[in-house]
């Protein structure tokens, strides 16, 4: 499946190999802004610029459940690898665990700026990574799912997991580096002449 959102807040879901559509998920009131399928394929996370987070069945095009307690803008979304929370980080400077069970907001991080990106790992449902917007670059966090920072910071204007989630690649100034998730070591570096960029890994291994 493929989802495309809309400053409308319709959500389009189409199916990948024809073309053809599937739903229409309509509940928000806004512009949304960010979208992230469930490891299963089941389910859908939305966040938009009306502050709320809703959670799609794909197969009912209806919303499972809305979450909300942002108070402004919801920037980015991800599910975690178990698919039992939804992390949304928002314009009102915090990052929002939620229980798709409960549907109860069961952490809330203050990572001190805008949140730009929140993504869990692929492969680890207790670690997730952060970018926030502050001063005049982006500062990357590592979180646990109990809000605790872990690991050191970085500065850059994208990064990206592994497939694996062994590690991440992140850019910054004029290079990019793949970096080990556990030590922070660095595996590789590019160099590039533009200062913004972005950064993602292959799922094909060569």
């Amino acid at each position: 499946m493929t989802a495309t959102s809309f400053d409308t807040g319709n959500i389009i879901v189409l199916n990948a190999i024809t073309g053809s559509q599937v739903a229409t998920l309509s509940r928000h009131t806004n512009w949304v802004k960010s979208l992230a399928f469930s490891s299963d394929g089941m389910s859908l996370a939305s966040g938009c610029d009306d502050a709320t987070v809703n959670l799609w069945d794909i197969q009912t095009g209806g919303v499972i459940k809305t979450f909300y307690g942002h108070g402004g803008y919801v920037h980015s979304i991800s599910i975690s690898s178990d698919c039992t929370t939804i992390a949304s980080g928002s314009h009102d400077k915090t990052i929002h665990l939620w229980n798709i069970q409960t549907g109860e907001c069961q952490c809330i991080i203050q990572p001190g700026g805008h949140v730009e990106y929140v993504n869990f790992s692929p492969s680890n449902p207790q670690h997730l990574i952060s970018m926030i917007s502050k001063s005049t670059s982006g500062i990357i966090q590592q979180w646990d799912i109990n809000g605790n920072q872990i690991g050191p910071e970085y500065r850059g204007s994208h990064f990206s997991f592994s497939p694996d989630g062994t590690n991440f690649a992140l850019c910054e100034d004029q290079a990019a580096t793949v970096q080990d998730c556990d030590s922070g070591a660095i595996m590789a570096r590019f160099h590039k002449a533009n200062t913004k960029f972005y950064c993602c890994f292959s799922w094909y291994h060569y």
